[in-house]
């Protein structure tokens, strides 16, 4: 059976799996594309904060919420809208938990994507505070410094659940095998 062309968002909190979910879905699905959010803006978003927010390269700062942030999801949505016209399963990774939350912004990204033809599919990769703080310092990425560093601040406001019931809930506490995980998000995509 041919997939209708699919936006797959992989969504979630900090340390949760998405990247890794994502890459083991994009080796297995036939003409998908990995779109990561950190891959695709680092390099440009680390300097837009540099310049703008007097040297800190800080995600959780207001520049990075009001300025930054909206572009950096701007182009990742453009970029895998681009490749659903195309007829490719897209597959983007990043939190998205401001956005599933808001009314609008799923109603928007909704209409853009049935515009094409396609169908949208989110997965909200689940995992517990202590959990993620450990993959956090173990991937040793300095986007995760600031959040380690002011840990009890940051987990208080972080939402490690999901934003709806609108999702495949996949909860990666690292008790279940990745292969689990990965075989419940495909039987997912390819369901009607």
């Amino acid at each position: 059976m041919t997939m209708k062309p699919t936006l797959l968002l992989i969504a979630g909190g900090p340390g949760a799996g998405k990247t890794t979910l994502g890459r083991e879905l994009a080796r297995l699905v036939p003409s998908a594309i990995l779109l990561d959010k950190d891959v695709l803006g680092a390099p440009w978003v680390d300097a837009m904060l540099d310049r703008l927010n007097a040297g800190r390269i800080d995600r959780d700062s207001k520049v990075y919420w009001d300025i930054v942030r909206p572009l950096e999801y701007s182009a990742l949505l453009g970029t895998a809208l681009d490749n659903l016209a195309l007829g490719k399963t897209a597959i983007a990774v990043a939190p998205f938990g401001a956005e599933l939350r808001d009314a609008e912004w799923v109603r928007w990204l909704g209409q853009s994507v049935a515009a094409l033809d396609g169908r949208t599919r989110t997965i909200w990769v689940e995992t517990d505070a202590d959990t993620a703080r450990g993959r956090m310092a173990a991937r040793g990425d300095p986007r995760d410094d600031w959040k380690l560093a002011h840990w009890q601040q940051f987990s208080a406001a972080a939402r490690f659940g999901p934003p709806g019931d609108d999702c495949l809930l996949l909860r990666n506490t690292g008790l279940v095998a990745l292969a689990d995980l990965v075989q419940q998000a495909l039987a997912y995509l390819h369901s009607p």
